[in-house]
């Protein structure tokens, strides 16, 4: 019986919360061997208190932006 691979669908960019750093790799190794494409995911660490957090990319379009941009301001509204 042959199996066939089936599509993983992903809505990047999206940003995910670690507790520790060094799991935003691992995931990210994960994500990209799960995926099996010729275009790899990209991660970058994104400033936090108390935490960490990553947001897991393409290319830093429009939309990578403004992610970063909302996340940034619900994060300074949250230690103001």
């Amino acid at each position: 019986m042959k199996i066939e691979p089936k599509r993983l669908l992903v809505n990047v960019p999206v940003i995910m919360t670690f507790r520790d750093y060094h799991e935003i790799n691992y995931v990210l190794d994960y994500l990209n061997e799960l995926l099996d494409e010729k275009k790899k995911l990209k991660a970058k660490e994104l400033p936090t208190y108390g935490s960490y957090s990553a947001i897991f990319y393409y290319t830093q379009d429009e939309e990578y932006k403004a992610l970063v941009k909302e996340y940034n301001d619900s994060n300074k509204e949250d230690y103001d």
